[in-house]
């Protein structure tokens, strides 16, 4: 099972048995990120994942490029060369596909993240159950309908804040650098971000950096201080108080627990 072995989330999901040689499905289900970073091993090359998020959000990165995933979208996935999930705060619907045909996947209007009204996504679901033939699956996919929304523009300008604030997370990040690369003012950026995302942006960098010190913790042996500069928090006082208030730990505490 895909996600089965992973921290940080919990899959509820069933398996199927694939034919081999036509387009099938692997597996359907639910996976509720915690705040995860996730690296999925390559699998054969017309393997995809569809993912559909019912709240969070997702930065894929995947042959050297960022994409971000937002609530009520789905977005096809390649497997063939491996993918990381730099960042997953959501809960996604997902269903992993073998043998998907190359012809689909050229013409597919999903290959980038689609909005979709969950009642649609919810049809599909319940159709791939009864659906007896590659034909009838990639049809459905193919016949997804997508939204037109008129917050298209905002969702594209959130997504370029959200790489800007991942690629920049250790470093000092001003609002007036990322509202300037979306061209929006940085009083209407912070009240548009916190509509998509439940925070301000100050509030995700913060909860961004406490994150990754946490992993750091856990994944290397790197002394606290440099944990704290490799998260971005340069003031190590400032570094234990939030890491407490946030894992109600200290960021000693936590890392004796793990070891």
């Amino acid at each position: 099972m895909l996600f089965d072995h992973l921290s940080d989330c919990k899959v509820e999901s069933k398996t199927f048995t694939p034919n081999d040689e036509v387009f099938s499905l692997l597996e359907v289900g639910t996976v509720f990120f915690n705040h995860a970073k996730i690296h999925l091993e390559p699998q054969p090359k017309n393997n995809w994942l569809i993912f559909y998020l019912r709240s969070g959000h997702i930065i894929v990165h995947h042959t050297k490029t960022d994409r971000v995933i937002l609530h009520n979208e789905l977005a096809m996935i390649p497997l063939g060369t491996g993918v990381e999930l730099h960042y997953a705060d959501a809960q996604a619907d997902f269903i992993l596909c073998a043998n998907f045909p190359p012809a689909e996947l050229t013409r597919s209007h999903l290959r980038v993240p689609a909005e979709i009204d969950p009642l649609v996504f919810d049809e599909f679901l319940h159709s791939i159950d009864s659906a007896d033939s590659l034909e009838t699956l990639a049809r459905l996919v193919k016949n997804i309908v997508t939204v037109a929304g008129r917050d298209t523009k905002q969702r594209e300008f959130i997504r370029n804040a959200l790489i800007y604030m991942n690629k920049n997370i250790s470093k000092r990040i001003k609002l007036e650098d990322i509202s300037a690369t979306i061209d929006y003012s940085k009083f209407h950026f912070i009240r548009v971000f916190n509509n998509y995302i439940g925070l301000t942006p100050h509030q995700y960098i913060c909860d961004r950096r406490l994150y990754l010190a946490r992993e750091l913790l856990n994944t290397t042996d790197m002394p606290i201080a440099e944990v704290a500069i490799q998260s971005g928090i340069h003031f190590t006082s400032n570094f234990y108080s939030h890491f407490k208030r946030k894992f109600k730990k200290t960021p000693k505490d936590f890392r004796d627990t793990v070891e």
